[in-house]
């Protein structure tokens, strides 16, 4: 029988691991409500126009097309996006 200690630490790593599931769950139950009224053919950027609102309609704040640096061959362009949500629950 081995006794576990509760530390801070893991407290605070499945807290985070909680709190990823929930962004998680809300970032694909957003899409798949965009595709199921959408369906599928048309161009990424209705979706992502669609997925914002969707995320703002459940009260997710977020930033979109959100520039970051790209590194392609030990080179630094700066033309690298990436769409970064970020869900209040």
């Amino acid at each position: 029988m081995s006794d576990k200690v509760l530390t801070t630490e893991i407290t605070e790593d499945a807290e985070n691991r909680n709190a990823i599931n929930c962004l998680t769950d809300a970032v694909i139950g957003a899409a798949i409500e965009v595709h199921r009224a959408l369906g599928p053919g048309l161009l990424e950027s209705a979706y992502e126009l669609c997925l914002c609102r969707e995320l703002a309609f459940r009260g997710a704040r977020f930033e979109r097309q959100k520039p970051i640096p790209l590194n392609y061959k030990d080179v630094k362009l700066d033309c690298g996006y990436t769409w970064t949500p970020r869900v209040c629950v």
